[in-house]
């Protein structure tokens, strides 16, 4: 048995030098196997931890986009609702009715009165014209702003877990603070915001020398070129001065940029405002000082007033040739109407201003320029700011955590 032994360890051992890098690559072979098994499961780990992260984050970015949708309708609404009060405050503040209704029961041969009534009357429909334009577009920016700031806490009071007594008693104050908030930022704009941007609008159209020269008693015939050309010259005086938005841009104070501001909220804090109300002004505020306010602001009037200025034009001159109609086949293509008299000009503009104000129905532009600039990327980017700087500083904490 011995003899077997030592015969068998004889025979291992000329194996081994016989087959001595076989031996060595085999047991280097195991060594790597066995590496790479425990590497491929780490790899497996950190792959589910990966794929967990990804639906969590994904979870996420679908609530706030529903959040982000939530907002930009619940924004429609209201923006919607509270135009028939925007109406009549600007019929209050520009009162052309009571003008047309003297010229109508006027003597006739009180003609230097019948005159300057005719001037009176032109001055206020085209400044409540443009009033109604920007007070449309800076109704949509105040709206959307609040609401999304009310939304943005909303949606992070999602997140929490169940509340204490004491938690639910702030929530309370809260939702109380939200409506107060809101309630008090739209009676702001619609009781003296809106006497001050009445009162932007109509210095700039007292100023201009075109409409100066136009005298109703004299301008039989005012052209489309003629109209535009005006139109476009009150459009510019009225938006924000280039040094207005270069400070803008430098995110330096002005007193241009600081009126503009004060169309949209108080200029100081207001006696007896909570703590919950003045953390949701502070919001506003940011959103007003930042660098997206100019560029919201910008093209969002430049949407509203191009779109009108081409549907008055289609009304008073007929249809652009660009427009896309349909047409029948035996039906001949419409034609421009003739230039008319400054005098009917006039009730034009009052007219294409309450299609802008009318919440709904066939004649209704809210609706249709109201999509418009909720689907300008420069708008978007103003209400949603404050959506995305929670989610942003949420996936810096979520980065540094892991």
């Amino acid at each position: 048995m011995w003899s077997a032994l030592q015969h068998a360890k004889q025979a291992a051992c000329g194996f081994a030098r016989r087959h001595k890098k076989l031996l060595i690559v085999t047991g280097v072979g195991a060594a790597c196997a066995g590496g790479a098994y425990y590497a491929y499961r780490r790899m497996l780990s950190e792959a589910e931890r990966f794929t967990q992260q990804i639906q969590v984050q994904m979870a996420e970015h679908q609530r706030l986009q529903m959040a982000l949708g939530s907002t930009a309708d619940e924004s429609r609404a209201t923006v919607r609702r509270f135009l028939p009060r925007l109406k009549t405050r600007l019929y209050q503040l520009l009162d052309l009715e009571s003008v047309v209704q003297e010229l109508k029961t006027l003597d006739k041969t009180q003609k230097s009165r019948r005159n300057a009534l005719w001037e009176d009357a032109k001055l206020l429909a085209f400044t409540r014209y443009l009033t109604a334009l920007v007070a449309f577009g800076l109704w949509h920016l105040l709206v959307f702003a609040q609401v999304s700031i009310i939304g943005k806490r909303v949606f992070e009071k999602s997140k929490r877990l169940e509340l204490s007594d004491r938690q639910k008693q702030r929530e309370e104050a809260e939702e109380q603070a939200h409506h107060a908030f809101l309630t008090s930022g739209l009676e702001y704009f619609l009781d003296e915001a809106l006497g001050k941007i009445k009162a932007h609008v109509e210095a700039v159209v007292k100023e201009n020398k075109q409409l100066q020269a136009w005298k109703v008693s004299r301008k039989a015939a005012v052209t489309a070129d003629e109209l535009n050309e005006l139109l476009q010259a009150l459009f510019l005086a009225v938006l924000p001065s280039p040094a207005a938005v270069a400070a803008a841009e430098k995110q330096k104070d002005s007193a241009e940029l600081h009126k503009w501001r004060e169309f949209l909220i108080y200029p100081d804090k207001q006696k007896g405002q909570d703590e919950h109300v003045i953390s949701l002004l502070n919001d506003l505020w940011d959103l007003l000082e930042s660098d997206l306010f100019m560029p919201a602001l910008q093209h969002s009037l430049g949407f509203l007033c191009g779109n009108a200025f081409q549907d008055l034009d289609d009304v008073v001159y007929g249809p652009s040739k660009s427009e896309a109609r349909v047409v029948e086949d035996n039906a001949e293509p419409a034609k421009k109407k003739p230039a008319p008299p400054l005098a009917k000009l006039i009730p034009c503009l009052q007219t294409e201003m309450s299609k802008l104000l009318l919440s709904s129905g066939p004649d209704s532009y809210a609706a249709k320029y109201s999509q418009g600039v909720g689907e300008m990327e420069a708008f978007r980017n103003f209400y949603e700011a404050i959506f995305f700087e929670q989610s942003a500083q949420d996936t810096y904490m979520g980065s540094t955590l892991i």
